[in-house]
Parts: structure tokens; sequence; C-alpha cells
């Protein structure tokens, strides 16, 4: 099942965006790891509930993975995580085993969207797909029950 997810190989638009928003995450004294999740929802968190995802780092050396974690990400062709990328892209082009995607519909048509997926790993041929509304990049805080119940019901209908 893939949700909110790429596989970028330095090509196409949106690269811009992505290199300032990290770059700005990147310098922040304070790595903000509740208000990033309340900025990418629909439905705001309730305060306790932000907190909770920056409760396991007792202080800001504990945030070194996420925020690494944008860096890693191949934004330009000449990067040498794209050409890893684009040969990941080559083995999934033959992946039969059936692929779910439920993706934010906001999503849709964009950099972030489910279409090249769709169009690029057979095994997403013909599954039941879903654009989740009222959902945005983390569609698990937004749409955790819908996201459930669809991979429950995809699983237990799905040849292993």
């Amino acid at each position: 099942m893939l949700s909110n997810t790429n596989l970028p190989t330095g090509q196409g638009s949106g690269n811009a965006w992505f290199i300032k928003w990290r770059e700005e995450q990147f310098a922040m004294p304070r790595f903000p790891q509740g208000e990033m999740v309340n900025d990418g929802v629909v439905q705001k968190l309730r305060p306790e509930i932000s907190a909770a995802f920056d409760a396991p780092c007792p202080d800001e050396s504990y945030k070194t993975g996420p925020r690494r974690f944008p860096m890693i990400l191949p934004i330009l062709a000449d990067d040498p995580a794209a050409l890893a990328n684009a040969r990941a892209w080559e083995v999934l082009a033959g992946w039969q085993k059936p692929v779910l995607t439920l993706y934010s519909a906001a999503f849709a048509g964009g950099a972030m969207g489910p279409e090249r997926w769709l169009a690029h790993l057979p095994g997403a041929w013909g599954q039941p797909h879903a654009l989740l509304k009222d959902a945005n990049f983390y569609s698990t805080e937004d749409q955790g029950v819908e996201l459930a119940r669809r991979i429950a019901e995809f699983a237990s209908t799905s040849p292993s």
C-alpha cells in the first residue's frame, strides 16, 4: 500500500519549493515535529497529540534523523540517490504483486499524486484505489480509520 509518497529521481516540477522548505527546516534551532504534523493535517491536532510527536525526543539531539531525512531525497538529477531511484522505477515496472494506493485527494494530479504509480506498477492496475477526502500529507492522522478499513479489506481479498 502506498500513501502520499514518491520515489523522486530529480526530474519534474516541484523541486524549488522543496529545496527552500528543507533549507528552512534544517536551519531551525528547534525542530518542531509536532507543529510540522499539525501543519500537514486537515483537522488540527489537539495540543496533547501534537506534543506526543515531540515526546520521544528529550532534546534536539534526538531529532537528527527526522531533521536530516528531507536532505536525502534526490531532488536534483545529479544527486547520487537519483540514479538509485531511477533503477528502482525500472524494477517496479515489472512488479506484479497487488499494490493499493490511498492518497489524499488534494495530491491528485500533482508531483505527490498517485498517478505515476498507477500507470507504472502492473500490480496497481485494477485495484480499488482511493483518493481520501479531508486528508492532507499526514493522512494517517486525518483518515486513520478509513485507511485501516481499506487496507484490511484489500489484504483480505488480494492474493499474496
